[in-house]
């Protein structure tokens, strides 16, 4: 089974942000939050709502796998 793996959410929007020559402030204008919402999300402190995350892949020009990907599970493990 295939489930996104928001582990890597953080990492991704920080690498994603830069890549793209945006400011935190750049994005929160955009998706009208506060900067401080966009830290907490590079921070790993919170993940925004999909249509924000719908949002950022617009505003930053990837998929939204780049931002979220997509892992495989194992069958077995029942702690999910």
């Amino acid at each position: 089974m295939k489930t996104l793996d928001y582990s890597e959410f953080p990492v991704n929007l920080g690498r994603l942000i830069t890549e793209n020559g945006c400011s935190v402030k750049d994005i929160a204008d955009k998706l009208l939050v506060s900067p401080q919402a966009v830290y907490k999300w590079m921070n790993g402190e919170s993940i925004p709502q999909l249509d924000k995350i719908v949002n950022l892949s617009d505003i930053l020009n990837v998929s939204i796998l780049d931002i979220i990907p997509v892992t495989e599970l194992d069958k077995w493990d029942r702690s999910l």
